[in-house]
Parts: C-alpha cells; structure tokens; sequence
C-alpha cells in the first residue's frame, strides 16, 4: 500500500500511487498512439550459444543453423549500471507480485521446452542413406537410432544372403572354390578380391546377389514399423530408394575414408576398388536429395540425424528459436520505458548486445555483381579449381566443371542484389512444361550451368525451342539445382519488346527449290568433284538431297567439300554440319575443316544424346528460317538418326523388318521434310547421307523409307572407290527433280540434257574419267558447257 504522504490517482476503479502514473501513461502512449517500443535487446538481457550445423548439398552450399538457448542472469555484467537495473527488478516485483516495500525476488530464467522428435502413429519416415566406403553411413544411421529408428543394415543382410545354398552354388560356380572356407563358408575377403578385380566380375556378383537381396530388404520394410533408416552402399541400385521420404549421400574427404579403412584391414588398393565398384560417385551423390559432409567432428552427426529427423517433421528448429526468443522478450517486456530518467538510466546502452554475444561486424555496402556465365563456360578446369579453392570451396579437385561454376556463381552473386548474365538456345522439357537455356560452348550438353525457364516465363515472353535467349538468371539456392531465370532481354537479335511478329513455321507455304547454291569454286578449277556435282544434280536453296552411298565411298569428304563451297559461294546462308554417330577424329577433322556450326554425338554416346542434338539443330533451324534466314543442315547420317530414335521408341509390339519400331521412323521423317523453300523468304536446305549395303536390314529399310521423299539424289559408287577413282560419283543414278528451275539459261539446259544423255550410254567409271579430263581442259563448267554442242555428242 501506498504511503501517507503519497497522493493517489484513480485509473478505472484501482487506486494508483503518483509515481507509477507516468510510466502508465508513457505505456498507453507507446501501446495507442504508435511510439516505439523498447528495444528487445535491452529488455531482454539473455545469452545466447549459437550452434551451427553445416550442410553440404551436390551442387550448392547451403547453411541450416540451429540455436539452442542457455538464459543466464548477471548482475554484475559491465553493459550497465547494477543499481538501475536491480531498480527495475523491484518494479516489475512490485507490479507483478504486489512486493511494494523491500526489493522483489530476483527473475529466474525458464528453460526452454524439449522439442519433441518422436515420429506420430499417423505419419511415416524412411530415409535411406547411401555413399561413400568408410564415410560414415553407419555412423550416420546409429543417430538415427538414437531417436528410436529401426535401422536395416543391408551390409549384414548382404552376408546372410552369400550364405544361401542356391546363391553360394553361384558364387562358387563364378568365382571358384577358392572363396569357401574348411567349413564351407564364403571367405568374405577373397570373394571381395575377385569379385571388385574388374568390371565384369563386380556385374556377375551385382547378378548373382542383387535380386536376393534387394527382396529380402524389401520383406524387412513391410514388417518395420513407421521410422526406417535402410543403411545400403547400393540403395539405388538394389530399388531400394522407392518409397522412402529422403535419400542422403554421406561423403568424406579422401584422406579420411583411407585413414578408416586402414582401422578395418583394408589397404588404399581395396578402397580404390571398392569405389570403382559402386560407380560414378557424381552421378550417385546427385540422385540423392541430401548430401551430408562427414569431414568434421563425429559430434556433428547427431546434429545432422537431429536437424534431418526435424524437417522431416515439419519442424523448423531455427523458427522454434526465434519464437522462444521473441516469448522471452514479450514477458520482459513490461511496458516501461527503462531508459527513461527515473531510473537513473544514463541512455549510454543503445547498443548494447546481449552479454556472451559479440557485436555482430557491420558490412559496408556494395556495388551489385553482374556475373557473365560464357565467360566461366569459356575457362579451362584448372583455372575454376584454384579460383574455387580461393573461395572456401571443399573438394574441389572431385567436382566437374559445371559444379565447380555453379559453386563459384553461389558465392560471386549469390545475394538478391546480384544477378547472372545468361544466354543460350531454349530446349524444351516434355509436353513443354519448362524449358532450359542450352549453350552453345557446352555443345548442348546437360549440364548444372543451363538456366532454368518456368513455363510462365515461355508463355510470357512467347518462348519456342530453338529460340536464342539472352537475359539474367540469380545463383542457384536451396534445393536448386541450376540457375532461374529472372529476366529476358534479347529475344533472336531483337529486343523482347520490339519482337517482330513472325509466322509458324509449319504454316509457311513450300515451293520448289528455284535459287541455286553454286558448288563450283571460282578461285579452284582443280576442285572437279565440285564442278561435276553442279552439272550433274544441281542444289538450290530449300533443297531435300539424299547422298547415297556405301561405306568407304568418301562420303564424309564430300561434305565437307559442299559445306567449304556454301560458305565461300554463298556466305548468307547460315551453315550447320549435323554428325550422328560418327567417329570422333571425324568430328575433330570436320570442326577444323568448316567455318560453319558442328554439333556432334559420337557413337560413344546414348541415342538420347543423338536424339537431342539432332532435335535442338532442326528446332534452331525452324527459328532462324520463320525470320526468312537461309539455312542449311548437312547431315551424316540419316541412317544412323533413324537408328537413334528406333532405341528411344516406346516398344509397342509392332515390328518392322529388320526389328524396326513401325513408328520410329516419325520424327527422322518429320526431320527431313522440314527442307523447303519458303514464299515469302528464307529456306531450310537438308542435304543428309544414307547408308546403303551395309548387310542390315534395318539399314536398307530406313533407305527405302527415305528414298522417295529427297527431291536431289547424289548417289555414290564403292566399286569406283576401290578403284581410287574419285569423286566416285554413278552420274546416271544421281539427278535433281525441277533442275530447269535451278537453270537459269534455257540454252544451257539443252546443253546439259545432251550431256548427261550422252554419259548415261557408258559405265560409271568411263562417265567419271571423260568428265575429269574435260573439265580440266576449262577453268568453268560455263565455258565448258559452251564447247558442247547438243547436235554433235559424237565429236565429243
């Protein structure tokens, strides 16, 4: 109660003694007229111990951090006056507990509450672990047992299984007697021995073991109960990953996982072994969700099995830790001003922390970060590993090129301000619902530096395959795996708001090919494989030629002399060399040899790789030829794309000679039918070859398929070929359909009629040598056509 002296001031129906009527009404004015509140950092004085757990994802780093509070109360701290804030404790006693005379017990600090991490009956947890020998695994799924996970070692089972008598008997039969015991038991360690020494023999083991295995896993988990850890080096391999909520990869530095399995017996030979044996570890580690670095303290796991279990859940424990926080400062916080002059507050600790946590570094600001991606596309490996090493990056010596520049991109322009520069060539996913920018320094390979495009930004900006883009990107974050897209800027040369409005290509009107593509050199009378095929099947723009011919007919060199001859006769068109399957010194010869754009898939390659090059050329080609370009696509070979697709094809029991798809051949048909000439300008020129008499017959029906379909046939001969009479050309099987279109001068035409009636009497070879010791007598087929009268064949 209040003293004698002390007057009171009615509030309601509640007497309030004089001195506490000015802190009320600086409250209500704080509560009702919109001041600022005390600073949470004053009113609540706790310590913090920050507790950070780091994780590693394949291709970002991204950092989850956990707090977990120890409130502690010091008196004595020197970030202010014990006296003023002893005199506020006895205020918010008195207010709180009525203690209006003596001083008010001291607050104690409330512990937080457990977080609960038991899985519910109704909700269902399976993580599968795999990766690395001797990174930890095991390690890794124990945690996990800590909080009551029924943990499958599919290692012990593996053992259980080698023991069958139906599995031992193949083992035996693959591997020899040598891996049985005195008691007839499976030597663990010589079966190893031979069963990792190469390639074949770890499949016949996979083979033996894998389907044995994998079913008697899959038996454990119907009868698990609702949180499962399968431990497995081979998770995805044995299908193992199916019906689990999260896979994680667990790796380690090199150094690490030998120092371990030098404990265990293993020698660095066995390692190496080992890991040749379970695969590529990029490919495995990027079929995971989540990668955990286990190059730290062993400690570190039970935070990474905790932090895993808790978002499993749906538990987020750094947002747990903010409302702990922001509870204890609300109950802190009594609504009087602490720094006002009353309690001798001398205003001093505006900036003051709380006691065990430093002054957080203030960073000065900086100017945004326009990263240009072609020029990390355009640098050498080693020069991205020491600038990646520069910044903090781990294990930089295991990472591909394109991870080790998205992990350079995440730390160069990796905040909201920062942006990349992109551009690239539009690549559809399936049924369009995305696409990426594809580059052209990457040969249109997949790779983690493609922009992602949503389906939104296609509809936008009016997005089709083959588009050249140029636009910004932001750094990969999270989850992510590559960089999205943020804004377009160019869209095919022209700015994405001044675009011109262009037809479909599909509905361009085609003509007849009626502009000549000259192949005759003027600086190179001696070129007469040239020369012969301008008077023999003349080319024009919008031409769909076949070259037929066998193998070794030189095929491959004469393209590249037609795709010398377009650019030197022709340098409007825009040329693209298409190589399927083909050798790779050939790709190398030809990308030397031709100033024009090579894309190529060796035949080391998938046919999905065949399949994606070829439909990224003809969808860059529609793009160029809907803004009236003239393009033109050398392509070898047709056979070999027809092939491709034939392996990708859905199986749908209908089968063709020669175990042909019957619908395999729609998009190499849809391919080669693109070739036209346009009515209102440009043209898309395909001249491709085709394999004949190569003893398939899956060959000979992809030919017939095709045959009617060119409008130019350029047939080649394999008996001229052995001759080594080159160009080794059958002139009366080659011919060009609407040839007087391509010929301007009607006198010349009759001149070549008579000509090719003249050489179609004789056998290839005497066609082929009168024409090269004609031709070599003038400098140019005009000069020769002059000198040849259609009335006298026999002076010739």
């Amino acid at each position: 109660m209040p003293g004698p002296n002390s007057a009171q001031l009615k509030i309601g129906a509640k007497p309030v003694p004089r001195r506490f009527c000015v802190p009320v009404f600086l409250r209500l004015c704080r509560r009702f007229r919109g001041m600022p509140r005390p600073c949470p950092w004053r009113v609540a004085r706790r310590r913090q111990v920050p507790f950070n757990v780091l994780f590693h994802h394949p291709r970002m780093d991204t950092s989850m951090s956990q707090s977990f509070d120890a409130h502690s109360h010091n008196n004595g701290s020197p970030h202010g006056n014990g006296d003023n804030r002893n005199r506020r404790r006895r205020r918010r006693g008195r207010r709180r507990g009525g203690h209006e005379g003596g001083e008010a017990p001291a607050s104690t600090a409330t512990a937080p509450a457990p977080i609960d991490l038991t899985v519910p009956a109704d909700k269902t947890v399976v993580i599968g672990i795999t990766g690395e020998p001797a990174a930890g695994k095991s390690a890794l799924a124990h945690e996990f047992g800590k909080f009551g996970a029924e943990v499958i070692d599919v290692d012990a089972a593996g053992h259980e299984v080698i023991e069958l008598p139906s599995v031992k008997k193949k083992l035996v039969e693959a591997f020899g007697e040598d891996i049985l015991d005195e008691n007839n038991t499976i030597q663990r360690g010589a079966l190893a021995a031979r069963a990792f020494a190469s390639e074949d023999a770890t499949q016949s083991l996979n083979q033996i073991v894998s389907g044995q295995l994998s079913r008697r896993i899959k038996a454990q988990l119907k009868k698990a109960g609702n949180f499962v850890v399968i431990d497995a080096a081979r998770l995805h391999e044995l299908g193992l990953d199916e019906g689990t909520t999260l896979t994680v990869y667990v790796r380690a530095p090199q150094e690490q996982r030998a120092q371990r399995v030098m404990e265990r017996g293993w020698s660095a030979e066995e390692l190496a072994q080992r890991d040749a044996a379970l695969g590529d570890i990029d490919e495995r580690r990027l079929r995971c969700k989540l990668t955990v670095d286990n190059s730290g303290e062993p400690q570190l796991l039970e935070a990474y099995a905790k932090t895993i279990l808790a978002r499993q859940l749906g538990i987020d424990l750094t947002a747990r830790q903010a409302l702990r926080r922001d509870e204890s400062e609300d109950e802190d916080d009594d609504g009087y001003d602490d720094d006002g002059d009353d309690d001798g507050d001398d205003g001093q600790s505006v900036n003051r922390r709380p006691p065990a946590q430093a002054q957080a570094p203030v960073q000065a600001p900086r100017e945004p970060v326009r990263a240009i991606l072609s020029d990390y596309l355009a640098r050498q490996v080693p020069d991205l590993q020491r600038e990646a090493e520069s910044m903090g990056v781990r294990d930089v010596r295991w990472l591909s090129k394109d991870d080790l520049i998205c992990e350079i991109l995440r730390r160069v322009a990796g905040t909201r301000q920062d942006d990349i520069l992109v551009e690239g060539f539009i690549e559809l996913g399936p049924k369009a619902a995305n696409g990426y920018l594809r580059s052209q320094l990457n040969e249109y390979h997949t790779t983690n530096t493609d922009t992602f495009i949503t389906q939104m930004q296609l509809r936008r900006y009016g997005l089709k395959a083959g588009m050249h883009v140029i636009g910004t990107a932001r750094a990969p974050r999270g989850n992510e795996r590559c960089p999205q897209l943020l804004t377009v800027s160019e869209v095919m040369g022209e700015d994405v708001n001044a675009q011109t409005p262009v037809r479909p290509f599909e509905s361009l009107t085609p003509l007849h090919a009626n502009q000549r593509l000259f192949m005759e050199l003027p600086n190179n009378p001696d070129e007469v494989a040239l020369r012969i095929i301008d008077l023999v099947c003349p080319i024009g723009k919008g031409q769909r030629g076949l070259i037929v011919a066998q193998p070794k007919c030189g095929k491959t060199v004469y393209l590249q002399k037609i795709a010398n001859a377009i650019t030197t006769n022709n340098p409007e068109c825009i040329l693209m060399v298409l190589l399927i399957d083909e050798r790779p010194e050939e790709v190398t010869d030809m990308q030397r040899s031709v100033k024009g754009e090579v894309i190529a898939s060796t035949f080391d390659m998938p046919a999905s790789r065949h399949v994606q090059v070829a439909e990224m050329a003809i969808s860059k080609a529609k793009r160029l030829v809907e803004r009236g370009k003239d393009v033109v696509i050398l392509l070898d070979s047709i056979t070999r794309l027809a092939r491709g697709y034939n392996t990708e094809s859905p199986s749908s029991g209908r089968i063709m000679s020669g175990g042909l798809e019957a619908s395999a051949l729609v998009k190499p048909r849809q391919f080669f039918a693109a070739a036209r000439n346009i009515e209102d300008g440009g043209s898309l020129t395909i001249l491709a070859t085709a394999l004949v008499d190569t003893g398939s017959v899956m060959d000979t029906v992809i030919f017939e398929e095709f045959k009617g379909t060119g409008n130019m046939e350029l047939v080649l001969d394999r008996r001229l070929a052995n001759k080594r009479i080159f160009p080794a050309v059958d002139i009366a099987q080659s011919s060009t359909r609407k040839d007087e279109l391509l010929v301007e001068s009607h006198d010349e035409m009759k001149r070549l009629w008579a000509l090719r009636k003249f050489l179609a009497d004789r056998s290839p070879q005497d066609a082929v040598d009168f024409l090269k010791g004609k031709l070599r007598n003038y400098k140019t087929n005009v000069e020769f056509l002059m000198h040849v009268d259609p009335e006298k064949a026999s002076s010739w």
